[in-house]
C-alpha cells in the first residue's frame, strides 16, 4: 500500500484557515468538517489511508499561525501518536523541516 504526503509548508500557510483548507483536500476528508481546534483533532482521525505529514519552514509556520501554533503543533503531533498507538487509524507519519529542506526530525 502507498503513503501519501500532505505538505504543509509554513512559507505558505497564513492561518489555520490555510491549514483546514489542507486537511480537507484530502479524499477522505467530508468538507463538512468543522474549522476549530477540537474539530482538527476529529478531522485528521477521519484520515483512512497511511500519511505522511511534512510540515516545512517552521520558523514562517510559527510567524504565520502566531498564537495558533503551538495549538496546531499540540494537535497535530498528538494526533499522529495516537493513530501509531491504534490498530483502528492508519498509520500516520510526521516530519519536521526547520527550513524549506532541513530536516529537524523525524516521528513523534
Amino acid at each position: 500500500m502507498s503513503v501519501r504526503r500532505l505538505i504543509i509548508d509554513g512559507a505558505k500557510v497564513r492561518d489555520m484557515e490555510d491549514v483546514y483548507d489542507l486537511f480537507v483536500a484530502l479524499p477522505d476528508i467530508p468538507d463538512w468538517v468543522g474549522r476549530n481546534p477540537d474539530a482538527l483533532y476529529d478531522t485528521i482521525a477521519m484520515i483512512q489511508e497511511p500519511t505522511e505529514i511534512d510540515v516545512y519552514d517552521l520558523p514562517a509556520l510559527k510567524q504565520n499561525l502566531r498564537s495558533d501554533y503551538p495549538v496546531f503543533m499540540s494537535i497535530l503531533e498528538d494526533s499522529v501518536a495516537a493513530s501509531q498507538k491504534s490498530p483502528e487509524y492508519p498509520a500516520l507519519t510526521l516530519s519536521i523541516m526547520d527550513g524549506p529542506g532541513l530536516a529537524r526530525g523525524t516521528g513523534v
